[in-house]
């Protein structure tokens, strides 16, 4: 009598369609969980211009007017291109963070400077903010 050795033809393409169904059901959420994380990676990597701009108010009394009133933060979009940033605009207690295709196309999340009781609070701005609700951080909801 012979024992039977390894896999047939069938079973090992059973094996590979079930590892092709597990792969299909796990891509998706794993690209919004990256997309997720470069959110967040750009809103800590603006904590620079809000301290920053605190500091201009504290100082003049007043927001910038614009990027070049604080003068370096300007550059901070191009050192996150990678995280999928496209731009970073300063207008007056706002800061609008643009993404590009690696996030989302032409979605923008805004973050505004709120007084409450004597602390300076980050709140997003939930009518100009266009992310999709998937990947939106938790404070714009």
């Amino acid at each position: 009598m012979k024992k039977q050795q390894g896999f047939t033809l069938i079973e090992l393409m059973i094996v590979v369609a079930i590892i092709g169904i597990l792969a299909a059901v796990a891509m998706p959420a794993y690209q919004n969980y990256t997309k997720r994380s470069r959110v967040a990676n750009a809103i800590s990597s603006v904590e620079s211009v809000k301290t920053k701009m605190v500091e201009h108010y504290a100082f003049n009394g007043s927001w910038p007017a614009n990027n070049s009133a604080l003068g370096s933060a300007s550059s901070i979009a191009g050192s996150n291109t990678e995280a999928g940033v496209s731009s970073i605009t300063i207008t007056g207690s706002q800061i609008s963070i643009s993404f590009g295709p690696k996030v989302q196309t032409g979605g923008i999340l805004v973050l505004q400077a709120q007084d409450r009781n004597g602390n300076l609070e980050w709140d997003c701005v939930n009518g100009t903010t266009t992310l999709s609700s998937d990947i939106r951080p938790k404070i714009c909801d």
